[in-house]
């Protein structure tokens, strides 16, 4: 774990709402592989849920396997867009890792 990261794991522990939330059993057994059937959560509905910065939240899923990226290319008028929507199982496995480095 690089310093970046240890702070953003640092920040989150901190956290009342991140640490008090609860992962639904049902949500925990659904299989990676039937992402379009999992619920997708947008950013700001997770950083929402724990308390936190949606900017916190994109940069701890920034590099994530399983989120799904939805870019905008840039214009000659417009800057760049990127949609980031993370399926309940991605949230999970991020929430248990994060949890246990407590």
């Amino acid at each position: 774990m690089n310093l970046s990261s240890l702070l953003k794991t640092a920040d989150l522990l901190r956290n009342e709402k991140f640490l008090a939330w609860k992962i639904d059993r049902k949500t925990k057994k659904v299989s990676a592989v039937v992402t379009s059937a999992q619920r997708h959560y947008s950013v700001a509905d997770i950083a929402r849920q724990w308390g936190v910065s949606t900017d916190l939240v994109r940069s701890v899923f920034a590099d994530e396997p399983g989120v799904l990226r939805f870019t905008r290319p840039r214009t000659k008028n417009k800057r760049q867009y990127e949609t980031l929507r993370i399926t309940a199982s991605v949230l999970v496995r991020v929430h248990t890792r994060l949890s246990a480095a407590a």
